[in-house]
């Protein structure tokens, strides 16, 4: 879903004087556009930038008056139907503006000015309503010629002879009429072609700008991204060593630690192997003190023995040869 943000921007004021600031970006693509010094927006009607563009708005409104006179003269209306059609259609133009637009006196002089020249361009001074008159005046006198004869004759033939001129002045009324009329339409179709034209040129430029703005904004867009992706990436790397750094520490440690396990393992190997020795050298010694012990034991038992041989044998003693 998209929001139509392309004709919103976002005005910034200080001190009451409009100020340059940067655009509001609501993602990469999208952005609400600080209006340029030369700019303007619409409030209730009315062009405003720093204030009212009175200059500006006095054009507007002279040409939409314009427009409306010109409409209103074009129409088949008669003449008092044209003059309410324009106090209905024109004057509420201006006088809705009065109470905000600057309006001067002389300015609205030259645009009354205007108006009076485009009615005239148009037939406003109502010429047909006054032929009419003349007719009817002309009536009245050829009447009174019926009565004097002769003189009445020489007058109707006047009459006919005006009724030609204003038949031909009336052709080539309608002539000029239809001619200036042409050339209004082609003024008005140049005109609009121009205006056209302008719109067409103006909207190109305003596309080109906007796809030079979509292009610098997307360009911005690819640079913030792929230099968010470079710090990510140095970041991963840092984390990467820092991670390195904390295994070969921790292996450091884990050697080091190994490394004293194995000394204490040799050193309490060794302590149990001299134990062990002790152990056995006092067995030995035990051994030795207990053959020792037996060794004199037996020299005591031969040397006891050897003093009951040396003892004189009894002769008392039944039987021969016996010995102790």
């Amino acid at each position: 879903m998209e929001f139509g943000l392309d004709k919103c921007a976002k005005a910034t004021f200080k001190a009451g004087k409009f100020v340059k600031a940067e655009n509001i970006e609501l993602d990469t693509t999208t952005a609400i556009r600080n209006p340029n010094q030369s700019e303007v927006y619409k409030y209730l009607g009315t062009n405003k930038g720093d204030s009212i563009q009175h200059a500006k708005m006095k054009e507007k409104i002279c040409k939409e008056c314009y427009r409306r006179v010109r409409m209103v003269l074009n129409s088949e209306l008669n003449a008092a139907n044209r003059i309410n059609a324009i106090n209905s259609l024109a004057k509420p133009v201006t006088t809705y503006s009065f109470g905000s637009i600057k309006w001067s006196l002389t300015h609205m002089r030259n645009m009354d000015g205007k108006i009076r020249k485009i009615l005239l361009s148009n037939n406003g001074d109502n010429d047909d309503e006054d032929d009419d008159d003349d007719d009817g005046n002309d009536d009245d006198d050829g009447g009174g010629g019926d009565g004097g004869g002769g003189d009445g004759g020489g007058g109707g033939g006047d009459l006919d002879k005006r009724e030609r001129e204003r038949e031909r002045e009336r052709e080539s009324t309608r002539e000029r009429e239809s001619t200036r009329k042409r050339e209004h339409k082609k003024e008005r179709a140049q005109e609009r072609e121009s205006t056209r034209k302008r719109e067409h040129k103006k909207e190109r430029a305003q596309e080109r700008e906007s796809t030079r703005k979509r292009e610098h904004k997307k360009e911005r867009a690819q640079e913030r991204e792929s230099t968010r992706k470079r710090e990510h990436k140095k970041e991963r790397e840092k984390a990467q060593e820092t991670r390195d750094r904390k295994r070969e520490s921790i292996r450091e440690r884990e050697e080091r630690v190994q490394g004293r396990e194995r000394k204490h393992k040799r050193e309490r190997e060794r302590t149990r192997e001299r134990e062990q020795e002790r152990e056995r050298e006092q067995e030995r010694e035990k051994a030795q003190e207990i053959e020792r012990q037996h060794e004199r034991e037996r020299e005591r038992e031969r040397e006891s023995t050897r003093g009951r041989i040396d003892r004189p044998i009894d002769r008392d003693y039944k039987g021969e040869g016996n010995t102790l």
